[in-house]
């Protein structure tokens, strides 16, 4: 067994600088065992797109481990929905439980939009299927030309389907209807159109299981600056110099982050395995012993778990755990005799 590590240097939530030890560690998964995989993954060093070629409208395959802080637990599951029994059904859910982290999405087989009596929007019984990629192209979002014809994109999902305004030249028949959507939000006749741009929070909600691109909202919004104006919400450190939010490195999708994981919750998915409806597992709770040395001594770390992705296609659990040690800020590390980090 050997983890996966890298030294980091970043702030924590108060905006102290910090520097930090990563360890990852792989372990291959089947229904309620877990353990160390043979094939260890290395640490994921920059993002990556499910499409290279269109990163801007790609979905994001793996996001970086190097983070040296995040406030919560990242829980990050890539699968597919799979109809209950291995058969073919029209519409169901598919569940995330993490401990206390819970998400529950709603899928759908291909629907078509038609136009009823007196112009109303109807959507037509969506087709039987057994299985569906899930993702945010997937979900209510996208972009749209508004009835002045000005372009516009809906902020929570800029790669999603669906997103359209009233009055827009636009044959509603052509519309797609998004397969994946929110119980608490759902996507209906009603709520598929919205009356005008700066109406888009009142649009469906956009979901997933997976990991959200940092162009999303809310996440971009914690990148550091408003947009718009500096506000009591951006975050300055003691030179005057704007630094992110660390939420802005919460990676997993609305629902699966938040709550801080001591890494043997007991995990429950339903409908993401074509074999098991319900899949089950609980995370191995192996915290690992972390050090690190900067020529003063070996300093013990505190470990937290700051990442934990599950992979239902390739049958894969990674956990990335974080220790962090205050320090003076980079121009401090030019006195650094060395940098040693050991995870055992």
């Amino acid at each position: 067994m050997e983890w996966q590590k890298a030294v980091v240097p970043g702030c924590d939530q108060n905006g102290i600088p910090v520097l930090s030890v990563i360890a990852k560690l792989t372990y291959d998964i089947c229904q309620g065992k877990v353990s160390v995989s043979d094939n260890q993954l290395p640490l994921v060093e920059a993002d990556r797109y499910c499409d290279p070629s269109m990163m801007l409208h790609s979905e994001i395959a793996e996001e970086t481990d190097l983070v040296a802080f995040k406030p919560s637990t990242d829980v990050v599951v890539a699968a597919k929905a799979c109809a209950p029994a291995g058969k073919c059904a029209c519409c169901f859910e598919c569940i995330v439980e993490a401990g206390p982290l819970h998400k529950t999405v709603k899928v759908y087989g291909k629907r078509k939009v038609f136009v009823g009596a007196f112009g109303r929007l109807g959507f037509r019984a969506p087709l039987p299927f057994s299985e569906m990629e899930l993702g945010y192209r997937e979900a209510y979002g996208g972009f749209a030309r508004d009835k002045y014809g000005v372009m516009h994109v809906y902020p929570p999902n800029p790669i999603g389907k669906g997103f359209c305004f009233r009055g827009a030249s636009i044959e509603p028949e052509s519309i797609e209807i998004p397969r994946i959507e929110d119980p608490l939000s759902p996507v209906t006749p009603e709520t598929l159109m919205i009356s005008g741009p700066q109406k888009w929070n009142s649009a469906p909600g956009a979901v997933s299981l997976g990991w959200t691109r940092r162009d999303f909202y809310p996440r971009y919004t914690y990148a550091g600056l408003s947009v718009l104006k500096i506000d009591k919400t951006d975050r300055v450190d003691q030179k005057g110099i704007f630094v992110a939010d660390p939420r802005f490195f919460q990676g997993a999708s609305e629902g699966l982050w938040g709550k801080e994981l001591a890494g043997d919750e007991h995990v429950r998915l339903t409908n993401l395995n074509s074999q098991y409806s319900v899949f089950e597992f609980s995370l191995p709770g192996q915290v690992p012993v972390m050090t690190l040395d900067v020529g003063e001594g070996r300093k013990e770390l505190w470990p937290k778990l700051q990442t934990v992705i599950i992979d239902m296609k390739e049958m894969h659990l990674s956990m990335v755990w974080r220790g962090a040690m205050e320090y003076g800020g980079i121009n401090e590390m030019k006195k650094f005799r060395k940098v040693e980090a050991i995870v055992q």
